[in-house]
């Protein structure tokens, strides 16, 4: 019983095991299953994978909503513009850690789309809207290796068709792709920039583009390249303003008649002929005024890229005669609006005679938007200067700094390029290659070869060097001079010839010559920096010309000569012993600068009157200056010579005493400067300003102006100017008018606080009767009436008329007044001066009663001629001792111990030292000078041989008894030693309106944390409320006001009724109080920080229930130079108030 028992129970185990089995294998057939399907799943998604990678992503940008506008603005913007793009110097460099295959498509501009659109639940459907736009691939750069940069040779031009709207909200598209040979390229990444982006930055981009499909942010390649996306614009150029200096006749003779013809070389044989009228015998003619204009129609780039033609004639409109042809680019014309340019001459005497051409060229209307920096265009009909900058081996500052941000700037040929900046190394690299056109005119069929080279030699005379200056860019923006150089062109003779490789405009593909090409380095030079220490600059330079070979560099200058007067070396001593001797006159007075010459930013010695140079402003369009209400900034002009003082006290001073002056040039580069540098650029832009004061209809209408003043002004002046100049045409009586050139001088003296050199500038007015001293440290000026005794003889000397001699006249008193006075009393020695201002101007204008006063006086005149040269200082005290009997007799100072040893031998009186004297009428004017030595302009310097009072001296510079001349007889305008500075434009719109947000913000910031700070709580008015707007057209009047546009009286009724205008807009028992700032750096950090740390108590006010309110306004000017004005208003309740 027990073994069936066992048996069974066997039975069923094995059974059991069986089905286990069985099992086990199902589950197994299970899993392969399983397996299958996984695998086939995972290779779907590999699959997918693949083709995600070979497929781009889904271009889903929404159009942007666009602004409120009137109809005329709207139909502006959405008017359809052509434009033309051209993408250039493509280059790729991998960043990934493999290698690939890349090439890279371009996708300018159209609105397709890709949008996703739900149709059911879970289904979504993909809308296609909109059109590609222009596409194009490069080539494929093969087995680019990690970190390794490749130059693409594929250039990309069309022209895109769209509206100011369709800039605004498409783009450019650049996708990379992995080249496969096999397979279906795959997708790398992808960047889309805006075209708005484009077409108002810069010229060259940079973007650096990341790997596609990965979670995290993988750098795949940096692509650079040079995108010009400009609008095809109709250009219309006028010309004004046009002059001439130092132009002879055809026989070498002082006494041309000019005139000039002016066209676009570059439009052909057919194009239009600007030309100006004859203006008889005139070496430095000027036509204000140039009728007709000349229409262009094309991009900027190509603008600037046209050939001007000047040709100079010489002689009446039936026999003119050609003398000289100058043919330059219009580079830059848009930022200067100016041409100045050197001409060679042919005459029959000296065969070549070099003289200059400036005007404005003024282009009416120019295109919305405008992209910086500079796109190259190189023709192989063409012949080019190319410099290459690579690098300075050592940075050496004149300061202590921990970081430098350097660049380099290059000029020849009257062009000015810059190399891109160098950021935290004191070892900078730049390797920018700079290409400068030498252009030369041609025939009606072209030159032959060697006409070519004689012309190009002609223009490396002009310009036989290149100069350099390096850079160092300090923390309020404004430059340091870290040293310059110069490269002469004749050092290219001996040269290497080496292969040269650029691309051909004409012929749409890569060209190579083999050229001379130097290579080496030059020393940096600085006289800011100590002498021990050396920066060296390396550089490539040649001249990519095909006949480069047959040029002889060794013709051209080794080195570059002043333009320096005839026989300098005995003026300068004949100027030396004068100026002994006028020290020996006035001992007292140890501060004493009768300077001629002064060392310049080259640690080179120049003339004084080779620093001053006609420079004009260039004002803005009248689109820009008709800005809206609600924009906080204002394109102010400058015309005026208050403006201009104005304009120049907001360069910043560097307030580092050395005995550097700089020109202009290098004022404007380096962006801050001393007292003298300031008051010569105030000096260049006085000799170009048209109107000296605004007309009473250019005024605001509640300006008030003394009327009877002004009409008496003018009627004077045209008095003079009948007896002088008689009658002319229209052309040559507006030159004449509103020609400044001849009635500015620069000042050389010292100030009543401290006996130091100060330089300040001086005007003659314009009825040649009094002067105007100009203080540009402060912006103010101070008039000196009636300080010339004969302003028809003024008026004659200054325009180069010959002028009789005539005796010094000075008002004498009577012979009872005489009498009573005491030599020896200081006080009666200045009672004396007094009495002299009241009397009678008849016996100032004649000579008889005049000669009988100075006769019964001792104190006899000589006229000019009656003074022999040997004798001039024969009677100077300049060895009396202080123990002789002139020294006991009386204890007056040494001038009036010098006039009483005079008057005892009347006959040998021919001193040239005068006592301080007014003309009859004259105000004592109280000036913050207390001595003047020298004046000088652009062809003379004169040295005061009066009293060094600057307020109680003549100016008649006719009289060399009052004033002695450098140069005897000056009529030659004396070049100037630097190249026309180029004023670059003021700063654009959106920056600016960026700039006043950001000031706006970290004003209201800093105020908000000083009073959280002390538990006082801070509330603010809306930008938008009635008194911010008032406190806005506050601060235009206060700029305006600071511009001398506004009298004083007027100043102060504006006020009173501005604070009345705001106290209609707030309760009737609330105050408030006003706080301005005036800012001359567009720093928003640094102005907030100064403007709150100097006014924290009256931020820290503490009232009930106060309001703040704060405006900024922004005036941008050329150079870079902003005007930045705030006003800070507390409202609060006046105490005890209901």
């Amino acid at each position: 019983m027990n073994y069936f028992k066992q048996l069974k129970r066997n039975n069923d185990d094995a059974n059991e095991e069986d089905k286990k089995e069985d099992n086990k294998e199902e589950d197994d057939e299970e899993n392969k299953e399983d397996k299958k399907e996984d695998k086939k799943e995972d290779e779907k998604k590999d699959d997918k994978e693949k083709r995600d990678r070979t497929v781009p992503p889904l271009i889903t940008n929404l159009k942007r909503k666009r602004p409120h506008m009137t109809r005329e603005r709207w139909m502006e913007m959405a008017q359809i513009r052509r434009w033309n793009v051209r993408i250039t110097n493509i280059s790729i460099e991998n960043l990934y850690k493999e290698s690939y295959d890349p090439f890279i498509e371009f996708v300018v501009g159209g609105d397709f789309k890709i949008i996703p659109k739900k149709i059911k639940k879970g289904q979504v459907k993909n809308v296609y809207t909109g059109t590609l736009g222009y596409s194009k691939k490069t080539e494929v750069i093969r087995n680019l290796e990690v970190k390794d940069s490749k130059l693409m040779e594929t250039r990309i031009q069309c022209e895109y068709q769209g509206s100011y709207f369709d800039v605004q909200e498409q783009f450019l598209r650049i996708d990379v792709w992995d080249w496969e040979k096999w397979n279906l390229n795959e997708f790398l990444g992808r960047v889309e920039i805006s075209l708005i982006e484009l077409i108002q930055g810069d010229v060259d981009q940079e973007f650096v583009i990341m790997k596609y499909g990965e979670k995290k942010k993988i750098k795949l390649c940096k692509i650079n390249f040079t995108i010009s996306f400009q609008e095809i614009w109709d250009f219309i150029l006028g010309f004004s303003d046009w002059s001439g200096c130092g132009i002879i006749n055809d026989k070498g003779e002082d006494d041309p008649s000019p005139s000039l013809e002016i066209s676009l070389a570059t439009q052909g044989i057919f194009r239009k002929r600007i030309k100006t009228k004859v203006v008889e015998k005139e070496q430095n003619p000027q036509w204000p005024i140039i009728r007709g204009d000349i229409h262009f129609r094309g991009t900027i780039n190509e603008l600037e890229n046209q050939q001007l033609s000047i040709i100079l004639y010489d002689g009446g409109l039936l026999n003119s005669r050609k003398v000289g042809v100058k043919i330059t680019d219009l580079f830059g014309i848009l930022d200067s609006g100016s041409i100045t340019t050197d001409l060679m001459q042919q005459n029959k005497r000296s065969g070549g005679h070099q003289c200059s051409i400036k005007g404005r060229i003024n282009i009416i209307k120019s295109p919305k938007y405008r992209q910086t920096g500079e796109i190259v265009l190189l023709n192989s009909e063409g012949q080019y200067l190319c410099v290459s900058v690579m690098r300075v081996d050592n940075v050496v500052l004149p300061n202590d700094k921990g970081v430098v941000n350097t660049f380099i700037e290059v000029s020849w040929g009257g062009y000015m390029k810059k190399t891109k900046t160098a950021f935290r190394t004191y070892k900078p690299i730049f390797n920018d290659t700079f290409y400068f056109p030498i252009n030369v005119p041609q025939g009606l069929f072209g030159n032959n070869e060697d006409e070519r080279n004689k012309a190009i030699m002609k223009e490396l005379v002009l310009y036989s060097n290149i100069h350099f200056n390096f850079w160092a860019i300090d923390e309020q923006l404004s430059n340091d001079s870290l040293g310059s150089a110069a490269f002469f062109v004749n050092e290219l003779q001996n040269a290497k010839i080496q292969e040269k490789e650029f691309f051909d405009e004409k012929t749409q593909s890569s060209q190579v010559m083999k050229v001379r090409v130097w290579s080496g380095k030059k020393q940096l030079t600085s006289p800011f920096i100590e002498s021990g220490t050396i920066s060296n600059l390396f550089i490539d330079v040649w001249v990519l010309y095909e006949n480069e070979k047959k040029l002889e560099y060794d013709e051209l200058p080794k080195e570059i000569s002043d333009n320096l007067p005839d026989d300098f070396e005995n003026l300068s001593r004949e100027w030396e012993s004068t100026a002994k001797d006028m020290m020996e006159a006035f001992p007292e007075e140890t501060q004493r600068d009768f300077l001629y010459m002064v060392k310049d930013e080259q640690d080179k010695d120049r003339f004084l009157p080779m620093f001053v140079s006609k420079l004009g402003y260039p004002n803005p369009s009248k689109l820009i200056k008709k800005s809206d209400d609600n924009i906080p900034v204002d394109y102010l002009t400058v015309e005026t010579l208050a403006e201009c003082c104005y304009y120049c006290s907001l360069i910043p001073f560097s307030g580092s005493a050395n005995p550097i002056w700089s020109s202009p040039e290098f004022l404007v580069h380096m962006k801050k400067g001393e007292n003298e540098d300031h008051a010569i650029i105030l000096a260049c832009l006085f000799m170009s300003v048209i109107k000296e004061v605004r007309d009473d209809n250019e005024k605001n209408s509640d300006d008030e102006i003394n009327e009877e003043n002004s009409e008496m002004t003018k009627e004077s002046l045209q008095t003079v100017r009948t007896k002088v100049k008689g009658k002319k045409d229209e052309e040559t009586s507006k030159t004449e008018e509103s020609d400044m050139n001849n009635r500015v001088f620069v000042c050389v003296g010292s100030l009543k606080q401290r006996k130091t050199q100060h330089v300040w500038v001086m005007t003659i007015n314009e009825d040649y009767s009094g002067v105007t001293y100009w203080e540009v440290t402060n912006n103010t000026s101070f008039a000196l009436e009636k300080r010339v005794s004969n302003s028809e003889n003024l008026m004659k000397f200054l325009n180069k008329e010959e002028v009789e001699g005539t005796a010094l006249k000075v008002r004498k008193n009577s012979d009872e007044d005489e009498t009573k006075k005491d030599p020896g009393n200081d006080e009666d020695y200045e009672a004396q001066d007094d009495d002299m201002s009241e009397g009678s101007m008849d016996d100032v204008d004649d000579p008889e009663k005049n000669a009988e006063k100075t006769k019964k006086h001792g104190d006899e005149r000589l006229k000019k001629e009656d003074l022999p040269t040997d004798l001039r200082f024969k009677y100077k005290s300049k060895n009396i001792n202080p123990k002789d009997d002139i020294g006991k007799k009386s204890g007056g100072t040494f001038l009036e111990n010098k006039r009483a040893g005079e008057q005892k031998d009347p006959k040998n009186y021919a001193s040239l030292v005068q006592e301080p004297r007014l003309l009859p009428g004259a105000n004592e004017v109280d000036v913050p000078y207390r001595t003047i030595d020298i004046i000088f302009n652009n062809k003379n310097i004169y040295m005061n041989l009066q009293h060094f009072d600057p307020s109680r001296i003549l100016f008649d510079l006719y009289d060399n008894t009052l004033w002695n001349p450098f140069i005897a007889k000056s009529t030659k305008i004396i070049s100037a030693f630097y190249p026309p500075p180029i004023l670059l434009p003021p700063l654009h719109l959106p920056l600016a309106k960026k700039l006043q947000s950001n000031i706006l913000k970290e004003i209201k910031i800093g105020i908000s944390a000083l009073r959280s700070g002390k538990n006082l709580p801070t509330s603010w008015k809306n930008q938008k409320d009635q008194c911010v707007e008032l406190m806005e057209q506050h601060l235009i009047f206060l700029e305006r006001a600071s511009r001398g546009e506004i009298s004083d009286d007027v100043i102060v009724a504006k006020k009173r009724n501005w604070g009345l205008k705001m106290r209609q807009f707030m309760p009737t028992y609330y105050r408030l109080s006003a706080l301005p700032a005036h800012f001359n750096f567009p720093e928003p950090d640094r102005i907030s920080q100064i403007f709150i740390e100097k006014a924290k108590e009256f931020f820290c006010m503490q009232h009930k229930n106060m309001k703040w309110a704060v405006a900024v306004r922004i005036f941008p000017y050329v150079s870079k130079i902003t005007s930045v004005r705030i006003l800070v208003t507390a409202f609060y309740p006046v105490p005890g108030g209901q």
